[in-house]
């Protein structure tokens, strides 16, 4: 009877190991789609923010923050950035 015991268990703790390493697969997937959202959501930002930029006459004033102060800059600097 230990000879059937012994590989019933050999299976226990792999199939223990194989279901910790999925769910440790899962939130590093979850992770990763977060951090395409988030991403995404940058892009679709800036994409928007360049419209607006190029939508405005080429010798408007444009403030950019520095730290906790805005400076003027230009638009082609604004549109750099």
């Amino acid at each position: 009877m230990s000879d059937k015991k012994a590989p019933d268990m050999e299976l226990k703790k792999a199939f223990g190991e194989l279901q910790a390493k999925m769910l440790e697969t899962q939130q590093k997937m979850k992770l990763s789609d977060l951090q395409i959202e988030n991403y995404k959501r940058s892009m679709t930002h800036a994409q928007l923010t360049d419209q607006e930029i190029g939508s405005l006459p080429s010798d408007a004033k444009l403030y950019e923050s520095v730290g906790r102060m805005f400076i003027i800059s230009s638009k082609d600097e604004v549109a750099k950035g």
